[in-house]
């Protein structure tokens, strides 16, 4: 009995150690294995640190490849600029007709050259054997919009949510803003505009009884703050600061027939830099941010010259994030570019430029583009520094419609990097 409770007891003890020591050796597997999997995690982050940094340097080699290409493009192909991809659009409109019909439904308050909105087939102009149209509607209808494309059966207005537009430079003259604004599009428009005219227009215009359209008076720049621009005579304001702005004309009332042709020089109607003015101005991404916007369905910019710093940037800005221009379509109007009399009369080194970075940086495709037009072509002021322009018209090569997702991860560790 005594044995028997010894040997039961010396058991217990004996069980009790070796289950102490298998809580023991539990615990430091247990701690082992914690360590171990703390190690994994941080080699893990480690590597997909590298690895983001490795993403990130790949994209700022990739942005800066782009850049150097478009600026040296205009010698390997002179005409990229005026390619249009065939086939992107298959159905667009100018928005005269639907302005002018929604005139006559006591819409529309803006409607104008309603008696011009068809054009015959002998108005059409040709270049390189390639149809270009003129203008659909007149010069108040600038820029053309599409409304089909077979690319992810893409369609404007959308098919189910409500679009959005913005449309930077309206000066007097908001078509595109208002006909946006009604049937069938009822889009709901941001439209921009600094220019002292328009601020005095705009409050007695009646523009903002359409509750569709918000009126901004910032301009579009490639900052934010404030940018110097030169004032016309007409009321219109430019990027533009000419040195000496005058202009002047060839006449024919030379009574020496040897020398036909003698230069009057008058007023050229731009103001002296000294009484230029300044406005606020905004980059794209802080005012889609400060509108709460990823992505919209329309751009357009007319802006005098300071289309080249708003557009440039914006693609920099978003390229670097990994993200392409926000909108599925931007009209585009570019002024005061140079011509390279190296590859014709038409070729532009800075119109090269900018198309190839909005095709390979911003995912964007020429579809439409209109002859070149301006001063460079007007012997009245062929002394001015060089004024042409040009209507260009793209269209996203994968249209987002609606969809206004937000930035994937991988953008967003980019985007936290001052990269642009």
């Amino acid at each position: 009995m005594r044995h028997s409770t010894g040997t039961g007891a010396f058991g217990a003890h004996g069980g009790e150690g070796r289950l102490g020591r298998r809580r023991v050796w539990v615990g430091a597997t247990c701690l082992t294995l914690l360590a171990l999997a703390a190690l994994f995690a941080a080699l893990t982050l480690v590597d997909m640190r590298q690895e983001d940094h490795a993403g990130e340097l790949a994209r700022r080699v990739a942005l800066l490849e782009a850049q150097i290409e478009a600026h040296t493009g205009l010698g390997v192909d002179p005409a990229a600029a005026e390619t249009r991809v065939h086939g992107a659009c298959t159905a667009r409109t100018s928005l005269c007709h639907e302005h002018c019909a929604a005139a006559t439904r006591g819409l529309a308050k803006f409607a104008t050259q309603c008696q011009e909105e068809r054009i015959s087939k002998s108005e059409r102009q040709t270049r390189d054997g390639v149809d270009v149209i003129s203008n659909f509607c007149g010069t108040d209808y600038d820029h053309a919009v599409c409304t089909r494309s077979p690319r992810g059966d893409y369609a404007f207005p959308p098919r189910e949510q409500e679009c959005v537009v913005l449309d930077f430079g309206i000066r007097q003259q908001p078509q595109l803003s208002e006909a946006l604004s009604l049937p069938p599009f009822n889009c709901t428009v941001h439209a921009f505009d600094p220019s002292p005219i328009t601020l005095k227009w705009v409050e007695s215009s009646g523009l903002l009884d359409n509750k569709r359209i918000h009126f901004h008076p910032v301009g579009a720049g490639g900052h934010d703050g404030v940018a110097k621009l030169a004032g016309y005579n007409w009321g219109q304001i430019s990027i533009m600061h000419p040195f000496d702005a005058r202009e002047c004309a060839l006449s024919a009332d030379s009574s020496d027939k040897a020398v036909p042709y003698v230069r009057q020089c008058r007023n050229a109607g731009i103001k002296l830099p000294a009484q230029s003015l300044e406005v606020n101005v905004s980059t794209l991404p802080t005012i889609l941010d400060e509108l709460g916007l990823l992505h919209v369905d329309i751009i357009k910019v007319d802006v005098e010259g300071s289309e080249w710093g708003f557009i440039s940037q914006a693609l920099l800005h978003y390229a670097a994030r990994g993200l392409p221009f926000p909108a599925d379509q931007l009209a585009l109007e570019v002024h005061h570019f140079t011509q390279s009399p190296l590859y014709g009369a038409a070729r532009s080194p800075e119109v090269s430029e900018l198309s190839s970075l909005l095709s390979s940086l911003g995912g964007m495709d020429l579809w439409l583009n209109y002859l070149p037009g301006g001063w460079a072509t007007d012997p009245l002021q062929a002394e001015l520094p060089p004024a042409r322009y040009n209507l260009l018209s793209y269209l996203a090569k994968m249209p987002r419609g609606t969809v206004r997702a937000a930035p994937s991860p991988l953008s967003t560790v980019a985007s936290q990097q001052s990269l642009i």
